[in-house]
């Protein structure tokens, strides 16, 4: 985005030229350093969804990574799953949790590691 700065007499006095420089390069850098501060933060913030904290939440095609908090088990994660990946027909790339009839949703998640499921 282009900023135009227009300050009166500006043919007349050099110093105002200057003075507009220096305006425009500090606006420039409020906007990267506000953009960057912007991703940081939303790319580091835990999210608490339902009462479990997500630390990291990326989708990226067809797959989510997550991290989740102590004491998250199987049956929240592939809730968690099957509600961002719009489907039932998911698994997990490591196996941590997997449906048995009858029972549902289970195995033995670890807090503070990434998990991460993909649509079949």
């Amino acid at each position: 985005m282009h900023i135009n700065v227009k300050f009166p007499f500006e043919k007349q006095c050099i110093k105002y030229k200057y003075l507009k420089n220096i305006l425009v390069s500090i606006i420039e850098m409020f906007k990267a350093t506000f953009a960057l501060l912007f991703t940081l933060f939303t790319a580091t913030l835990g999210r608490h969804h339902h009462g479990h904290t997500i630390i990291v939440a990326n989708k990226l095609q067809n797959c989510i990574t997550f991290t989740v908090g102590q004491g998250t088990g199987c049956v929240w994660m592939c809730n968690y799953c099957a509600e961002q990946l719009g489907t039932n027909d998911y698994y997990f790339l490591d196996g941590v949790c997997q449906y048995q009839t009858g029972v549902g949703c289970v195995g033995s998640p670890t807090a503070n590691y990434e998990y991460t499921c993909c649509t079949n």
